[in-house]
């Protein structure tokens, strides 16, 4: 019979903690989700990938002669050698 007690006690104790956890869980999640919206709020992205808007431009390796060129925000721009479109 003590062998029960025991267990029941563990397993108590465990949800007990499995629920502090979770809690702890949503509230940072929250906290993520805040800190997106102030980052999207100063005009800045998160894992939002930055495409190249000329590839021609890109490829032929004359990123400066790009319309777009002074408003880039492609993360490769003019690195020729690591991105390939």
């Amino acid at each position: 019979m003590q062998d029960k007690n025991i267990i029941l006690s563990n397993l108590a104790s465990r949800k007990v903690e499995l629920e502090r956890v979770l809690s702890n869980a949503r509230a940072i999640g929250q906290e993520i989700s805040k800190l997106e919206d102030d980052l999207f709020n100063l005009g800045k992205s998160l894992n939002n990938p930055k495409a190249c808007l000329n590839p021609i431009a890109f490829s032929e390796k004359k990123c400066e002669e790009c319309g777009f060129y002074s408003g880039c925000s492609f993360n490769g721009k003019e690195d020729y050698g690591r991105f390939k479109l």
